[in-house]
C-alpha cells in the first residue's frame, strides 16, 4: 500500500480504532527504528499529549510519526527537537513492535528521554560524536574494516526488493513508492548486501548511500558504474 493510500486510510477509520503502520526514516532514532511497527490509534489533534508519538500526514501523503512538544497550539518535533511545520496530525501510536515484541510508549518516559537526546545533539557531546565517527571510518581504518566486515558486491535489484530497498533508503531520502517501484521495474536501482544479507549500500537512478561503517569501500562508485552500463 502506497503512503497516500495508508494515510488515507487511517484518516478515514473512526476515531479510537487502531491501524499498524511500519516506521520509515530515522527521526525518530533512537526511539524509533525503520522497519518497527507502529500501532496508531486514530484521534483527534485536541486529545494529543505532550510526549505522545503522533502521527502526521504530509503534503505528498507521506506519515511521519513525531513527539508532540506542545498542546497550545500544537507543536511536534523530531527526536533531536527540530519542529514540523504544515502537518496534519492524525492519531498517535500507542505501542511499537520490533523483532515480535510489543512495547508501549508512555509519555513521560519518552518525553524526558527526548529532552535528553535532543540536549547532547546541540551540545560539544554530538561534535565529539561526529569527530569520532570520523576517526572510526577514517582511511586509517579501512584494512581493519575490510577484515571485520567484508566486501559487499555491487548487484542489480529487482521489483522483489521494493519493501528492503525502501526501509534501506528511508535512512537518507524517502523517494515515492510509485518512482521507486518504476525505478526497479526498469533495472535503476543498485545495492549491495553486508555479510549478514541487509543492504549496506544503495543507489537510485544517479544518487548512491552507504552506511558510514563501509566509508572508503568505494561501493559507492561500483553501484553507479553499475546503473551506468544499462
Amino acid at each position: 500500500m502506497s503512503a497516500p493510500d495508508l494515510a488515507a486510510l487511517l484518516e478515514a477509520l473512526p476515531h479510537g480504532k487502531t491501524v499498524w503502520v511500519e516506521v520509515r526514516g530515522r527521526s525518530m532514532w533512537p526511539l524509533l527504528w525503520p522497519g518497527d511497527m507502529l500501532k496508531v490509534e486514530r484521534c483527534a489533534a485536541d486529545l494529543l499529549e505532550r510526549g505522545d508519538v503522533a502521527v502526521l500526514r504530509r503534503d505528498d501523503g507521506a506519515l511521519v510519526s513525531h513527539l508532540v512538544h506542545h498542546t497550545a497550539p500544537l507543536t511536534t518535533v523530531s527526536f533531536v527537537g527540530r519542529p514540523d511545520h504544515g502537518l496534519t496530525p492524525l492519531g498517535r501510536a500507542t505501542a511499537v513492535k520490533r523483532s515480535g515484541v510489543t512495547a508501549p510508549l508512555p509519555r513521560a518516559p519518552i518525553s524526558l528521554l527526548q529532552r535528553v537526546w535532543s540536549f547532547a545533539a546541540h551540545s560539544p557531546l554530538q561534535s565529539a560524536w561526529r569527530t569520532a565517527v570520523e576517526v572510526a571510518t577514517s582511511t586509517a581504518t579501512l584494512p581493519g574494516r575490510r577484515l571485520l566486515l567484508g566486501v559487499p558486491q555491487a548487484q542489480l535489484l529487482g521489483p522483489d526488493a521494493l519493501h528492503e530497498v525502501a526501509l534501506a533508503l528511508s535512512r537518507w531520502e524517502s523517494p515515492a513508492p510509485e518512482a521507486l517501484t518504476h525505478a526497479l521495474g526498469r533495472g535503476r536501482v543498485a545495492g549491495a548486501r553486508g555479510r549478514s544479507g541487509a543492504l549496506v549500500a544503495v543507489a537510485l537512478e544517479d544518487r548512491a548511500h552507504v552506511l558510514e561503517r563501509y566509508r572508503g569501500f568505494g561501493l559507492e562508485d561500483a553501484l553507479l558504474r553499475l546503473l551506468r552500463r544499462l
